[in-house]
């Protein structure tokens, strides 16, 4: 769970909301530091080729609250899981480092 702009979010109903589209596989999100909202979503998915990441925004502003639609999306080979096929949130928060997406001062 993360609070974006005083509102509760949880990232399994984004990442539920994101493999709802065609393209994508799967997808990962986690709350990452906003000087304006507090959090915003962070997200990882994996998609068939020809899907950008601002294609996958775009879809994700006209069918998610805008609340809830991921600030950024990564596009990734695959997404760091546990055994039990759960997102591993601290790994993803590194894939996100490693790539240059995380927020700079972004800690957390």
């Amino acid at each position: 769970m993360y609070l974006s702009g005083g509102s509760n979010i949880d990232p399994r109903e984004v990442e539920e909301k994101l493999v709802t589209h065609p393209k994508v596989q799967a997808a990962g999100v986690v709350g990452a530091p906003d000087p304006d909202w507090g959090e915003v979503g962070y997200a990882v998915a994996v998609v068939d080729d020809r899907l950008t990441a601002e294609d996958l925004l775009g879809w994700c502003r006209e069918n998610m609250a805008r609340h809830k639609a991921p600030k950024r999306i990564h596009l990734g080979d695959q997404l760091p899981t546990t055994a039990y096929g759960k997102v591993t949130t601290p790994v993803l928060r590194q894939l996100l480092q490693d790539a240059g997406i995380w927020p700079k001062g972004g800690s957390r």
